[in-house]
């Protein structure tokens, strides 16, 4: 693989007619070929300001650079664009270009986008320079659709002169989806630096199409200092000329790490060989599970080749994994994933671990001899799936609290209702922020509605029957979090209902009660897992299932003296979710179980008279959770199932009034706080008028 040192412009002076015309407009620009599009926060000043920069810099026609989104000695240049659609372009092409001798030039978040046309130079995402100061070059991008272009290709830039300044380019990305690139080299991110270190760190290629004369790099180094953490991604069909190399980092001092968290992916891959692949400490290989040919060929023998390790004492990681939607691979299956010359410097390689979609978990066994080959030892369900489990088991507390406003305020508010024999409309709503410990956890902010209308009748003297009818609401936001022992797992989602239901309440002589509710609906969710597959893509899903949910519940009421009273209860609250079967966004099928939630509560609630209009309560509660387990399997293969299973204090506190001893209107207000299985406080509001 030829290391070509990369042409260095020279950039004291640009002559372009666009970075004139910019000079004098804040649109869009056309000239000829290029669109260049200002960022909306670079103003003139900023980015070509008459007091900061020589607004027609002398022509050098031995380096014609054009196309700048941004050129000046404005500090910080970002947000710039430009875009090459078809013609002929003399020179190279800058998403933005700074030049200082004194200054630390930051060049970040600049795009250069080429769907056409011949460009002879090179194609910069963006680019800084500076005689004396540190320059940075940071999350700038090129993508190459189509057209040739003659020079190299560099995401993101900087280059250190003279006394002793630092280089930095990270985390810039060339994308390569058509077209060709005829130069030495394609490269994330490219540090130079003649007398201090430079550093080319987190820099990412993709290839997905087109072709590749020469070679690619995540990241390249001119002078001491890293290339590491970059990435190189092919899938698809490119095409790479004779002799191509793939380099994770390259550096002009031998002594500089260049392999340290590098990445090859190889991702679905069907295009052209290469000659030699270095620097990389993981490798990682997607293919569908129906491949039958080697999954990367590398055509060439010694010196060239494939390198397992960075040449001396450090090891690669080798992942292979299939993509979901079909029957995982069978034990035994043997997959050639590289063909060619094998390079290992005396390390064994025995094992390796890989995915099938985003929801298995495969043990390989390889072999090094010849090829690079991996055998199927083993098939699991990973760990991590139980994150997918977090959104239904989610979705069952978010229906339980649905139950928790009937059974603590809409009952009773519909008994107010009714009080008089008559017919009454009644409301809640309850509202809160709560943690569910269910073996990681679970945070939602939730809401709960319901409105009915309930009437009341006496019978046997001092006994009294409620009925009533309703319609419910829910929904919420909930954040999802699992921890395994080398990673955790974030997701996030929404949820809500719509049901229907009936209640009922049985007063005896005052004192004794009973009640129950029925309700069933249909409940929504959408979760976005953070569970991902070979290729990074999310396992996301969107699910919907019946529900059915019901509670008993029996209380004495003691009256303590003429203002206060004691409600001594008890409650069983049972919650069923139906089952479903969704497709992930990994086209892995997941099958939910049915979710049951069994639940019963004691506790107490004082009542105290203020006056003839108002009441205060406050009371304690516990509660036990005896199911809540969502179960789901994919493939066959069952998953750990997240839980509600446990205990949960409850605590409460509340007013109830009538703004007039007259008022149809009574309203009331109450919290209540959770510590436990549950953790957290939410806060209700219920109404009731007398017709």
């Amino acid at each position: 693989m030829r290391e070509a040192n990369p042409p260095v412009p020279h950039f004291s002076c640009i002559a372009t007619a666009v970075a004139l015309l910019l000079a004098f407009s804040t649109t869009p620009v056309l000239a000829g070929d290029i669109t260049v599009f200002p960022s909306p926060d670079s103003t003139l000043k900023s980015v070509i300001s008459s007091t900061e920069t020589d607004l027609a810099p002398p022509e050098d026609p031995g380096n014609p650079y054009v196309g700048n989104g941004g050129y000046g000695k404005s500090r910080y240049l970002s947000g710039n664009h430009v875009t090459v659609n078809d013609g002929e372009v003399p020179g190279s092409v800058f998403g933005a270009y700074f030049h200082s001798q004194d200054e630390a030039p930051v060049v970040s978040h600049n795009r250069v986008t080429v769907n056409g046309g011949l460009v002879k130079g090179s194609v910069y995402g963006g680019f800084a320079q500076s005689m004396n100061s540190t320059v940075t070059a940071s999350n700038n991008t090129v993508t190459v659709n189509a057209g040739t272009i003659e020079g190299n290709v560099i995401g993101g830039g900087g280059k250190g002169d003279y006394i002793s300044p630092v280089s930095h380019a990270s985390n810039n990305t060339v994308i390569i989806r058509g077209g060709e690139v005829l130069g030495d080299y394609v490269s994330g991110g490219l540090a130079i630096s003649d007398y201090a270190e430079s550093r080319a760190v987190n820099n990412t290629v993709i290839v997905s199409a087109g072709r590749i004369a020469q070679n690619v790099y995540g990241g390249r180094t001119h002078g001491t200092g890293p290339a590491t953490g970059n990435s190189v991604i092919i899938s698809g069909s490119p095409e790479f000329g004779m002799g191509t190399g793939l380099s994770g980092g390259y550096s002009s001092a031998p002594s500089s790490d260049m392999f340290s968290g590098n990445t090859l992916s190889v991702w679905n891959y069907s295009g052209s060989s290469v000659a030699i692949v270095r620097n990389f400490e993981n490798f990682s290989f997607v293919f569908p599970a129906s491949q039958s040919t080697p999954v990367l060929i590398v055509d060439a023998v010694a010196p060239r080749g494939f390198f397992l390790g960075d040449g001396f004492s450090k090891s690669s990681t080798v992942t292979a994994s299939t993509t979901g939607g079909s029957a995982p691979l069978q034990n035994g299956t043997p997959v050639t994933l590289v063909q060619g010359n094998i390079t290992t410097s005396g390390i064994d390689y025995t094992r390796a671990t890989g995915f099938h979609g985003a929801t298995l978990q495969y043990e390989w066994s390889l072999s090094t001899t010849d090829n690079l080959v991996a055998t199927l030892q083993g098939t699991r369900a990973r760990a991590e799936s139980k994150a997918l489990s977090e959104g239904s088991v989610s979705a069952l507390a978010l229906l339980n609290q649905g139950v928790d406003l009937i059974s603590w305020r809409g009952i009773p508010m519909a008994a107010e209702a009714a009080k008089e024999g008559g017919t009454g409309a009644f409301g809640a709503i309850s509202g809160g922020r709560s943690r569910y410990n269910t073996g990681s956890h679970a945070k939602m902010n939730s809401m709960s509605l319901l409105m009915g209308v309930a009437c009341g009748t006496n019978f046997s003297g001092n006994n009294r029957m409620t009925l009533g009818g309703f319609i419910e609401y829910g929904n919420a936001s909930y954040d999802t979090w699992n921890a395994f022992a080398s990673s955790g797992i974030s997701g996030e989602g929404r949820a809500y209902y719509f049901g229907i239901g009936t209640l009922a309440r049985v007063d005896l002589e005052k004192r004794f009660y009973t009640e129950g509710s029925l309700r069933f609906g249909k409940v929504h969710n959408r979760h976005n897992t953070g569970l991902t597959d070979g290729m990074n893509n999310e396992a996301n899903y969107r699910s919907s299932s019946p529900y059915v949910s019901a509670h008993l519940g029996v209380g004495h009421i003691l009256n303590l003296n003429d203002t206060t009273g004691l409600d001594v209860y008890g409650k069983y609250l049972f919650t069923h979710q139906g089952s479903d079967s969704v497709t992930l966004t990994t086209n892995d099928p997941v099958d939910f179980n049915a979710v049951n939630s069994h639940r019963v509560r004691a506790g107490v609630r004082f009542n105290r008279n203020m006056n003839e209009n108002a009441y205060l309560y406050a009371g304690a509660a516990g509660e036990y959770e005896f199911d809540g387990k969502a179960r789901a399997r994919s493939y066959g293969y069952d998953f750990d199932a997240p839980s509600l299973r446990g205990s949960t204090g409850i605590v409460e506190f509340g007013v109830v009034f009538q703004p007039s001893g007259s008022s149809p209107l009574t309203i009331d207000a109450g919290l209540k706080g959770y510590v436990g299985k549950r953790e957290g406080v939410t806060g209700s509001l219920r109404l009731k008028y007398e017709f």
